[in-house]
């Protein structure tokens, strides 16, 4: 068969969150749909997903902006999804039955979390770094960086 078209693939320059743990700031939500196959049926369908914006403080800035992630969380409800047990945590409590059908952005934006961004290579060699929603903490001020030693204790003062 002779070539009859070349497809130049689009150039990015994404780099995934490194692999590990990741402490920074939800920043954005947005409702998106995603075409795809079902995974027991191979039926294609479209899937309503929330995407939420990882600001990374632990990875290097890119072109002085800060590294990003994003949750993909399925708008589904129900003890097991991925959504609902975000969302408890960022609230520190069960959901209430009016809040497990009413997403609002204020549960998400300027919370300070900890996630972990687990690594994952396509059949073409590319690189993806997801973040696990199951291992997302909130993290309060004290959790969030160690206690500073005071100028005025001494190494001497230090237990370890």
């Amino acid at each position: 068969m002779a070539q009859i078209a070349s497809i130049k693939k689009p150039e990015s320059n994404f780099e995934p969150l490194s692999a590990g743990y990741h402490n920074g700031v939800l920043s954005a939500v947005e409702v998106r749909d995603f075409d795809g196959n079902n995974f027991n049926t191979g039926v294609p369908e479209t899937v309503t997903k929330l995407l939420v914006t990882f600001l990374s403080e632990t990875d290097p800035d890119i072109d002085g902006e800060p590294a990003q992630g994003r949750l993909f969380l399925k708008l589904a409800y129900g003890p097991r999804a991925h959504l609902t047990i975000v969302r408890e945590r960022l609230l520190g409590r069960p959901l209430t039955p009016e809040e497990t059908i009413a997403v609002d952005d204020e549960e998400f934006i300027g919370k300070r979390i900890r996630v972990q961004c687990k690594h994952r290579t396509s059949k073409t060699g590319q690189l993806y770094g997801n973040l696990d929603p199951t291992s997302v903490v909130l993290l309060d001020d004290e959790t969030a960086t160690p206690p500073a030693i005071r100028e005025e204790d001494s190494e001497d003062d230090v237990p370890f």
